[in-house]
């Protein structure tokens, strides 16, 4: 009985030691928001993954990055959800914990069945974090 205690015990502590001795693993990502400024609905896209936004409101897109100073380009895109009408605009992320929102949309006016399309924008967000 003690030797397998002893077993026991020998084989937990080389378990946790050598859990102890793992790297921790980062994970960076950047941030990009997408403002249905609109009073229709409309669906948002970042690098083709594509939600429904409804009027007034927002979806937020985690973007992967390899390292902390990565900078990438992403294709945002967004078109209401009735009606006729396409927007995009590409932006430019600047490594970990980068916020970028872009404002869009589309009002629908009760004399016309058009819709009208709201001047977009991109407000940059950048903080340091450090």
């Amino acid at each position: 009985m003690k030797k397998f205690f002893a077993l026991t015990l020998l084989l937990a502590v080389a378990f946790f030691s050598a859990s102890c001795q793992k790297e921790a693993i980062l994970y960076y990502e950047a941030y990009v928001t997408i403002v249905n400024w609109g009073n229709v609905p409309m669906d948002g896209a970042v690098e083709d993954q594509w939600v429904r936004i409804q009027a007034a409101s927002s979806a937020t897109w985690a973007v992967p990055l390899d390292s902390e100073n990565e900078v990438v380009d992403v294709l945002v895109e967004a078109q209401p959800a009735i009606g006729e009408g396409y927007d995009t605009t590409v932006i430019r992320l600047i490594g970990d914990r980068d916020v970028q929102t872009w404002i869009t949309g589309w009002d629908s006016v009760t004399s016309s069945a058009n819709l009208l399309k709201i001047q977009s924008r991109v407000l940059a967000g950048k903080q340091d974090h450090r």
